[in-house]
């Protein structure tokens, strides 16, 4: 029985291998996309390759400099303690991906499996889960991420936690209800004939029809993330000194705008970057994994 499973799935390689193809042309022509992806990687560079690329120490105090303009020196000024502005901008990328990653993963972690399973097994299955879900909807995600912080206190963990857990109702809900239309498809209904148990239907049948899905949905989520960290951050919650924030740079900086508006400008234009460069990313992984649009 299972080598009928595994011939039917090969034999459905080449036209996904033409469905990619396809895709990724569609991706190279869609211009949303390719902007998308360009901010999301030079924001990524900028992550991994700080050290190099920042021309200062983003700790570097300098109080002869304070609220300095943008010179030959310091290309987009300081702030209030003579910290170069550039310097802090490029360090702020990583604390902001490394949360927004790490709680994309922790919601999909706890949703994705709880969705499955509510949308598979409905019945009391999916009531209690939908119960804990609604309770959790109750709350906007970002009081409940505060709620969450406050408790456990401000850190990088505590961060990605509190915002883990505050969304993954989102991605709970999602994935019941793509479950419950998969789990009618004809390919599912041909495996239970064939003796497949629920696992194997779940993580070999359905679990690969929800990725193209998850990914889209993740990548604009990502966006939300970032916004969220800055929110936490700016309200003293979210990653705590020295590590680099956007937030708390914009915190620090805000109180300057009439006379120094760069030390607030610089990050804010940051956030606006990565969070347009996530969401134009997210349109154009939605064109490109859309089977609806695979025959265009």
């Amino acid at each position: 029985m299972h080598s009928q499973e595994t011939a039917v799935a090969a034999s459905a390689t080449v036209p996904q291998k033409n469905a990619l193809i396809a895709g990724l042309r569609r991706y190279s022509r869609s211009p949303t996309g390719l902007a998308g992806a360009s901010l999301v990687l030079l924001v990524f560079l900028a992550a991994i390759l700080a050290p190099w690329l920042a021309p200062w120490d983003q700790r570097e105090v300098d109080l002869l400099n304070v609220l300095g303009s943008p010179s030959r020196a310091h290309l987009l000024g300081t702030d209030e303690l003579g910290r170069d502005v550039l310097s802090r901008v490029i360090h702020g990328a990583r604390p902001a991906l490394i949360v927004s990653l790490s709680a994309v993963a922790l919601a999909m972690l706890i949703g994705v499996p709880l969705g499955m399973a509510a949308g598979y097994f409905r019945g009391k299955v999916d009531t209690v889960i939908g119960r804990v879900v609604d309770a959790f909807l109750a709350f906007p995600t970002l009081i409940l991420a505060l709620a969450v912080n406050a408790m456990l206190g401000a850190g990088l963990v505590t961060t990605i936690v509190s915002l883990g857990v505050a969304s993954w109702p989102g991605f709970s809900r999602l994935v019941r209800g793509q479950t419950l239309s998969l789990r009618e498809r004809d390919w599912v209904t041909a495996a239970r004939a064939l003796g497949s148990n629920s696992p194997r239907i779940l993580f070999l049948h359905i679990a690969p029809n929800l990725v193209s899905v998850i990914i889209v949905v993740s990548s604009i989520n990502l966006a939300g993330y970032i916004l969220a960290e800055a929110g936490l951050s700016f309200l003293g919650l979210g990653v705590p000194p020295p590590a680099v924030s956007w937030g708390r740079m914009l915190r620090t900086g805000y109180p300057f705008l009439e006379s120094s508006f760069w030390p607030a400008v610089v990050p804010g234009m940051a956030i606006f970057i990565t969070v347009l460069g996530f969401n134009l990313l997210g349109d154009g992984l939605r064109d490109f994994l859309d089977p609806r649009l695979r025959q265009k």
